[in-house]
């Protein structure tokens, strides 16, 4: 006999959505997805992601990561220091033979001293710009040292010779330096320059030294060298040229091969392939606006409606007021900023991520995206329609991550909306303009690494000093789901189902439910009410074979691994 008075109801799952009630959102609305990604095969299907692998602990010498860059097929950072208390120190790890490679130059004066590992912070940034990898960190001491770097260029220069003094001093060379590229950081020898002296800083005609030479003598060979992939060398200290930092960057960005830094309110720009040098006649420095400090950067194409094509910009970010752009190059007389009114900011630098549709940040307000056109978007998720909440209450604002690859923006967020204030992972998907999460194993750093076939994450787990792990956004045949000594767990939850219109109380009286899971598998399927209480649970098995242990079988006598069953419904 049919049930009186009943009325179908066919529920599809599109996405997490912030809203209470199912009423008040898009039909299929979840209120948590967790470890669950959308199905590359099918619309409204979602499969389990997969779980993260670590790729290494980066040794006793290392604890919180705190800051990470990935450049071709090796992981950049820096890390609070086991073996120099109270500073952060670079380290590089090498992800196709899964090895640390040493970076020489570590001492404690050219290391910033560490920040407090909770609250809110000035997150430290690093950019490859001209086989350098610059460091902007404001622990360092901004008297002698205000940014650091990881020199590769494999830069080698002998033929020079130049005048000793006794003293830190060196000049009568027969070349310049500004022209050959020696640059602050790079190795020196030659007779009576003590050995580990390295360049402080340039002229036209000069080099200043990091050690007094122990004797004069004019003529002396030189030989200058820096770096290398295989033997990166560590440095920190000042611009040399015609511009210097008043006090330490907070922020870097690559721009037409410049390295344009953030310091209060102004943007300086170095040389063109020279991320330390500013030899320019006019020097590159532009004041934007009022006197609040830039928080940000970040690099942007922008779309040319007038002549078509791509052009470069920078977006600088000044907290959550308007932010500016910067279009143009001092080589083509055409460098300018302007504030885009109407903007949005943000004061979580770690958040802005380049992304196909432009440059993704989180505002106060939520996830926005600058166009490239410049423009800022509404907020994304906002009012119900998708996830802002925690963002919005963030605990830290600046301690939020983020990273694009795979078409998912991966969001690291502390959020204070809920109780115990647990920091979550929200994923939105950008080709369906969804979300999933909350999704467990957080980050405290997280970057894209993208090698031939390999496209996928590289990050530094909430909780977990000292350590680097993959963590794929899409499922492959080589997917594990066991992740730091635990089988994932999976949720798939409605929100409050919406009223039917109907001036009725209703209730659902029985459904059935559509999944594919291998035999050996189960899913636990609980209904509540409003209030959380239980009115049903029944647990739902696989219907494929279980597979077969290592060991117990006889070989080619038995299926390998686990098969899944069909995509069926179960009453």
């Amino acid at each position: 006999m049919a049930i009186r008075n009943s009325q179908k109801l066919t529920f599809t799952g599109i996405g997490v959505y912030d809203s209470i009630d199912g009423t008040n959102a898009p039909p299929g609305a979840l209120a948590a997805c967790t470890n669950l990604v959308p199905n590359p095969s099918t619309a409204g299907t979602f499969v389990p992601r997969p779980a993260a692998a670590q790729l290494s602990a980066l040794g006793g010498a290392y604890g919180a990561v705190t800051a990470l860059l990935v450049v071709g097929t090796r992981a950049y950072g820096m890390a609070a220091s086991n073996g120099i208390a109270g500073h952060d120190v670079p380290f590089c790890y090498d992800l196709v033979n899964n090895v640390m490679v040493s970076i020489s130059n570590i001492v404690s004066a050219n290391t910033p001293v560490s920040q407090s590992t909770t609250g809110d912070w000035t997150p430290p940034q690093m950019q490859m710009i001209a086989n350098r990898i610059v460091v902007t960190h404001v622990g360092f001491d901004g008297a002698t040292h205000f940014v650091g770097w990881i020199d590769l260029r494999n830069y080698t220069y002998a033929s020079g010779t130049g005048t000793t003094h006794s003293s830190t001093l060196i000049d009568g060379l027969s070349f310049n330096p500004w022209l050959l590229a020696v640059q602050p950081g790079d190795k020196i020898t030659g007779t009576g320059i003590p050995a580990g002296t390295y360049v402080v800083s340039t002229t036209s005609t000069s080099i200043t030294l990091s050690q007094a030479a122990v004797s004069s003598g004019a003529g002396v060979a030189l030989t200058i060298t820096s770096g290398t992939t295989a033997a990166p060398l560590w440095g920190s200290g000042q611009l040399s040229g015609n511009l210097q930092f008043a006090s330490p960057p907070v922020a870097v960005q690559q721009f037409n091969g410049r390295a344009y830094y953030a310091v209060g309110n102004a943007v300086i720009g170095s040389d063109s392939l020279l991320p330390l040098q500013t030899t320019n006649a006019s020097p590159l420095s532009i004041v934007m606006g009022d006197s609040s400090p830039i928080t940000a950067l970040g690099g942007l194409p922008l779309a040319s409606q007038v002549i078509g094509g791509v052009i470069q910009s920078v977006i600088a970010f000044k907290g959550s007021g308007l932010y500016y752009q910067i279009t143009g190059d001092p080589a083509t007389s055409n460098l300018a900023s302007n504030a885009v009114q109407g903007s949005v900011g943000t004061i979580a630098s770690n958040s802005v991520t380049a992304t196909p549709l432009g440059l993704a940040y989180i505002a106060p307000d939520g996830l926005r995206i600058v166009g490239l056109d410049g423009k800022s978007s509404e907020p994304i998720g906002a009012d119900g329609q998708g996830v802002a909440v925690p963002f919005v209450f963030a605990v830290s604002p600046t301690r939020i991550n983020a990273a694009y690859n795979q078409n998912v923006l991966r969001i690291s967020v502390q959020n204070g909306d809920i109780n115990g204030q647990p920091t979550q992972e929200w994923w939105y998907h950008f080709t369906r303009g969804i979300w999933t999460g909350p999704h467990t194993f957080p980050c405290s750093m997280i970057a894209a690494y993208n090698n031939g076939a390999i496209n996928t994450f590289v990050t530094a787990p909430v909780g977990i000093a000292g350590a680097l792990w993959r963590s794929d956004a899409v499922p492959s045949l080589t997917s594990t789901y066991v992740e730091n000594g635990s089988n994932l767990s999976f949720i798939y939850q409605t929100a409050l189902l919406p009223d039917n219109q109907a001036a009725a109380m209703n209730q659902v009286v029985e459904s059935t439910q559509a999944y594919a899971l291998p035999g050996a598998l189960a899913i636990t399927v609980l209904a509540q009410d409003e209030s959380g209480n239980q009115l049903g649970l029944v647990t739902l098995s696989g219907g494929g074979s279980p597979g077969s242990s290592w060991g117990s079988f006889t070989w080619g006598g038995y299926p390998w691994g686990a098969s899944l069953g069909p995509f069926k419904q179960v009453r």
